[in-house]
């Protein structure tokens, strides 16, 4: 090889990594963005859905979610076992207590 022929292949695959490669890698990263925004999604939905179907349907469902958020660290356990995920991957109690302070 030649200096010339060298740069022209170096420029060659610098140009390839500018218009392929990154491309694809930030595809790569969005994607991985939107299944990690997914997956919150999904462990949020099934919190709620578990904590909700525990609370009864009329009276007394003020103290029975204090109870739920009493138990709220058991049910993101036993949540994160049965559908084998981390359970770090749930958000933290106190966002959970505000949400669900909100809710009601």
């Amino acid at each position: 090889y030649t200096m010339h022929e060298l740069f022209s292949d170096e420029k060659a695959d610098f140009i390839y990594e500018l218009t392929d490669s990154v491309p694809r890698q930030s595809l790569d990263k969005r994607v991985t963005v939107v299944m990690r925004r997914c997956m919150d999604v999904y462990l949020h939905a099934l919190l709620c859905a578990s904590v909700r179907s525990k609370l009864p349907s009329f009276f007394g469902k003020e103290k029975a979610l204090k109870e739920q958020l009493a138990q709220l660290g058991d049910t993101m356990a036993s949540l994160a076992e049965r559908n084998k995920v981390s359970a770090n991957d749930f958000g933290s109690h106190e966002e959970y207590e505000k949400f669900f302070s909100k809710v009601k």
